[in-house]
């Protein structure tokens, strides 16, 4: 018996109707996508599409940017959360994601979460010669003195890897596209997740599509205009199924 996943079309139209937003729509191959826009009934809203691993045609969203709109310890730390979703606050993976992050974010030393990906241990090797009192950098180094060290930067090398890839690293550039800031001053916008079957078959890329959605939740719920889920059931052929919608 296969898997399949269901769309949540109903809940998710009723909430279009309803001009209910910020929404936030995992929608692998794009079918409620599709439906989105041969309804000119929802021609108001403003519509996103993130589809990193994929075709240039999807949008952009530069994630690094976001933490100048919070505060640096709070956005710092679930990015690392959403980077990492496996790992509790106080893993060695964990902790050390979050000095990198942190130093990047306050001396602007990466444009973007590509660059940082690229730029990964020269952010401790070479710039701690250059920042020697940063203190990010400064617990950055203490932690890679502890015991299971080498098995953190390992798991962060490969994760960050990811991003560095051309077809993943052109979601994430800075300078334009979806920026949380606008949510406030226009409400009815949607975004959508469209993995296509080659990225549901990867589990890298797969892992990319749930960083995308749990750092938009716990960053827009920093910027105040926190996301309405809206998910997929993953259901077998012939039995049943229910929509889910979720809060952020």
């Amino acid at each position: 018996m296969s898997s399949v996943f269901v769309p949540d079309s109903h809940a998710l139209t009723a909430a279009l109707d309803a001009a209910d937003g910020p929404l936030l729509v995992l929608d692998p191959c794009g079918e409620l996508w599709t439906q989105f826009w041969q309804a000119s009934r929802w021609r108001c809203w403003q519509a996103w599409r993130l589809m990193p691993g994929q075709t240039p045609e999807g949008d952009n969203w530069d994630v690094l940017r976001e933490l100048q709109g919070v505060k640096a310890k709070e956005g710092v730390a679930a990015l690392a959360g959403a980077l990492f979703p496996g790992e509790g606050p106080a893993s060695l993976t964990h902790r050390l994601m979050v000095c990198i992050l942190t130093f990047a974010e306050d001396t602007r030393c990466c444009a973007d979460l590509p660059t940082l990906a690229g730029r990964l241990w020269a952010v401790i090797a070479r710039w701690s010669r250059q920042y020697r009192v940063h203190p990010a950098l400064q617990a950055a180094q203490t932690l890679l003195t502890q015991w299971g060290a080498g098995e953190a930067a390992q798991a962060i090398r490969e994760r960050m890897a990811v991003y560095h890839h051309p077809h993943v690293a052109e979601t994430f550039l800075a300078g334009y596209g979806f920026r949380l800031e606008t949510l406030r001053a226009r409400p009815g916008q949607i975004l959508f997740l469209t993995p296509g079957i080659r990225c549901l078959e990867d589990p890298a890329l797969m892992a990319v599509y749930a960083f995308i959605t749990g750092a938009l939740r716990a960053l827009s719920v920093l910027h105040y205009q926190p996301f309405t889920l809206f998910q997929p059931t993953l259901t077998h052929q012939g039995a049943g199924h229910e929509d889910r919608k979720q809060g952020a």
